[in-house]
């Protein structure tokens, strides 16, 4: 059996943040790097969702969905960016109530198979948090 994969992104929980003190704290993140293919996070248009043809070359802007649960925060922001003009800001409040998240999603909707590589541009204050939420200890 293999599972097509709908989306590609980065998430924040509420259990991340709770374990690092890391409430309060914005995730911003400004790539997406999909099977060594890195696409910018800052081209939103609506909030839509647009699977982008993977190419070689210069990052490809993606439409990312930003997604919230509970009390989650998620905003396109110039506030503090790694590469890209934009990034997705994250956050989790001090009173949120457990099983906020916030995310930011790239469409992918293809087969498991398909997804050699994954990973992320971004910046935060709290990098526990990160290491919980990606299943790392050190």
């Amino acid at each position: 059996m293999n599972a097509t994969v709908l989306f590609v992104g980065v998430a924040l929980e509420w259990m991340a943040v709770n374990a690092s003190f890391g409430f309060n704290q914005p995730l911003y993140a400004d790539e997406l790097i999909v099977n060594n293919v890195t696409y910018n996070v800052g081209s939103l248009s609506n909030q839509s969702i647009k699977a982008p043809a993977p190419t070689l070359g210069p990052p490809q802007d993606a439409n990312i969905k930003l997604e919230t649960r509970l009390d989650g925060q998620a905003t396109l922001t110039n506030e503090t960016t790694h590469i890209d003009s934009y990034s997705a800001k994250l956050v989790i409040p001090s009173t949120a109530q457990q099983g906020s998240a916030s995310r930011a999603l790239m469409s992918y909707n293809k087969s498991l198979s398909t997804l050699s590589s994954f990973g992320l541009g971004f910046i935060y204050n709290r990098c526990a948090a990160i290491r919980n939420l990606l299943g790392h200890q050190r």
